[in-house]
């Protein structure tokens, strides 16, 4: 009439749903065989910054706690301001590996909150991008706010910031973020704290499906960005082209085609532009071709 811990490691050999049986074999004369259903939802390597982790999070200005959450006990929100020194907040993270990561926001669902508030991507001291978000579009849900490199072993922060930009609210607010690795590339970090970036790379474009426009990145190595400095120094470039098809391979848009130095590039696609034909809903592929690399990947517009 005891009882033991039997701790088990579960190792999937696929991402998404798994459902799995644990038997346990005993020697009870009633019921000697125990089966124990279980589902589990894999994903990629990830980490979760709250609002409640209080070594990880930092405010500026004046934060209250909010009734509404989403994520963990609690969320956090401030009054918007009219001028451009409002409230901060800072979620600060390190990463055991070195690649490309989603990052995802959640909020309470809302319709209250800030419609232009200001977010910034961090690492070490270089600000690798920033932008604006309306906060009640797609609260109450992870929301995946971008695709970035993102190096192991260092300092990485993510600021929501009230810049007095907003013209509905009347509340900033901040709950939690996921970065959960979409794909492992060969990212390092040496003594004077400099990433190197050291294989071509075609990333998803984001959004996907999108209406009208979306963004596509991809690298040319071997860059050198600097943490401590925005300085960069480009060691080598290739002929680049990027081009948009249809499913019958039909050329839709040309994006680049130009030589590039080695760094990270961001084109945007906008299906609204009048220099384009009208195309329909549907599927299409994007190709980057450069030097002798070759990658193609699909993408969903809907009207």
């Amino acid at each position: 009439m005891g009882k033991v811990v039997l701790p088990l490691i579960f190792i999937p050999d696929q991402l998404g749903i798994v459902e799995d049986t644990i038997v346990i074999i005993s020697d009870d004369p009633i019921n000697p065989i125990k089966k124990i259903p279980f589902t589990v939802n894999v994903e990629n390597y990830f980490v979760i910054i709250d609002n409640d982790d209080v070594e990880n999070y930092f405010e500026t200005g004046s934060w209250s706690t909010s009734v509404a959450q989403a994520y963990g006990p609690s969320s956090r929100y401030a009054l918007i301001q009219s001028t451009p020194n409002g409230p901060t907040a800072t979620y600060t993270f390190h990463l055991n590996k070195s690649g490309t990561y989603d990052i995802f926001e959640i909020l309470p669902q809302t319709v209250n909150s800030a419609n232009n508030a200001f977010y910034k991507i961090i690492v070490g001291i270089t600000i690798i991008d920033s932008f604006y978000l309306n906060q009640n579009e797609g609260s109450g849900n992870w929301k995946n706010i971008g695709r970035y490199f993102l190096p192991a072993d260092s300092s990485i922060s993510i600021k929501v910031i009230d810049s007095g930009e907003s013209s509905s609210g009347p509340v900033i607010r901040a709950d939690a973020f996921k970065v959960l690795l979409y794909e492992e590339n060969p990212i390092s970090v040496d003594e004077d704290n400099s990433v190197y970036i050291k294989e071509y790379n075609l990333e998803q474009n984001y959004p996907n499906p999108f209406n009208p426009t979306t963004r596509i990145k991809y690298t040319i190595p071997n860059v050198t960005l600097s943490l401590s400095s925005r300085a960069e120094s480009r060691d080598e470039g290739s002929r680049v082209q990027l081009k948009v098809y249809d499913v019958l391979g039909n050329e839709v848009a040309t994006l680049v085609d130009e030589f590039k130095p080695a760094g990270k590039y961001q084109v945007e696609f906008n299906v609204a532009q009048e220099s384009l034909p009208a195309i329909a809903s549907g599927v299409y592929f994007y190709r980057l071709q450069a030097g002798k690399f070759v990658e193609t990947r699909k993408m969903v517009y809907l009207k």
